[in-house]
């Protein structure tokens, strides 16, 4: 009995003038032979972190297609969790951070508005910053009355002016730090609440996957990458931060290579055109944009991967055929 070791290559049998019922027979003795061994692994191509550095993970049969199933599950919960944060409003502690924001806001805009009205100027507030317009006879000037006044008069209120705006400058700084404080108050927060939020989702997969500690590092690898990524791209604005959360979230992704949850031994596979694609496998692209682009899951497995730890029976002369023709 020469027959393989679960996790090693296949054996190959080279055959050839053959019937197909002698085919028949010799993968049926193989396949009774190998009814005493243990069902063949899944094997994986997984992207953790960096999709140009897939790694192999081998898994019991079936277990592929759950992890997979998992990821993607976990990525959509991470998607709601996020969504939550960022739209919802009854998140007491993130709503408090905010508030505190607001308020220290209202009372550096109101103190300038004071400023400005007791200098004798309209203040309105805009995305480009602020504006100051003189008032007379209680009612903010047009360009034609203060083209009217004398130079002195121009003069005193372009001074106030300038002055006003230096005012301004110092409560848009003030602003701006305040949100830089906020924002990374808020980023501690987001870590505590999407890790806890989470939490429950991730130890129900982690728990699927006793049998095989490979998965439970990789899934809780990904979670960690994820929460880091969302902390990281975190500004308050759901708009502007959708493609670096997309990113984060969809890094991660599973490719089952080979699937044998239908198996119950090793498999016993015969190949009649051994090309380096049948045997190896092929890797798909797709148009993008007007440009080809792959990524992990258009991967796909030849028959020497398929028959790992089983039996790979080639027929010789379509060996031949092709080893001249990749020579050539």
């Amino acid at each position: 009995d020469t027959l393989s070791l679960h996790d090693a290559l296949p054996i190959l049998y080279i055959i050839d003038d053959f019937s197909k019922d002698k085919l028949k027979d010799i993968m049926n003795f193989i396949g009774e032979k190998y009814k005493k061994r243990s069902k063949p692994c899944d094997i994986c191509f997984v992207v953790e972190n960096d999709e140009k550095h897939p790694q192999v993970l081998k898994m019991p049969a079936g277990f592929g297609e759950i992890l997979k199933s998992c990821v993607t599950k976990l990525q959509a919960k991470y998607v709601q969790i996020v969504y939550e944060f960022y739209n919802g409003n009854d998140i007491k502690e993130k709503n408090e951070i905010l508030d505190e924001l607001e308020n220290e806001k209202n009372i550096l805009v109101q103190h300038l508005i004071k400023r400005a009205s007791e200098e004798g100027f309209d203040l309105k507030t805009g995305d480009n910053g602020f504006t100051f317009t003189p008032i007379k006879d209680g009612k903010s000037m047009s360009e034609k009355e203060f083209d009217l006044l004398g130079e002195e008069k121009k003069d005193n209120i372009l001074s106030k002016i300038e002055d006003m705006k230096k005012m301004a400058h110092k409560v848009i700084e003030k602003l701006a730090v305040m949100e830089i404080e906020i924002t990374e108050k808020l980023k501690k927060f987001i870590a505590i609440y999407v890790k806890t939020s989470a939490k429950s989702t991730i130890d129900e997969y982690v728990g699927l996957f006793k049998e095989c500690s490979d998965a439970i590092t990789y899934l809780e690898n990904i979670s960690g990458n994820i929460e880091l990524g969302l902390i990281e791209a975190y500004t308050m604005n759901f708009t502007d931060d959708q493609a670096k959360i997309k990113a984060s979230i969809y890094k991660a992704k599973v490719n089952v290579l080979v699937d044998n949850k239908n198996e119950s031994k090793p498999r016993v596979i015969y190949d009649d055109d051994p090309s380096v694609i049948n045997l190896l496998g092929n890797i798909e692209y797709e148009n993008k944009s007007g440009s080809y682009a792959t990524d992990v899951s258009h991967i796909n497995a030849g028959s020497l991967i398929k028959a790992s730890g089983g039996c790979l029976i080639l027929k010789a002369s379509s060996l031949l055929s092709n080893s001249l023709s990749y020579h050539y």
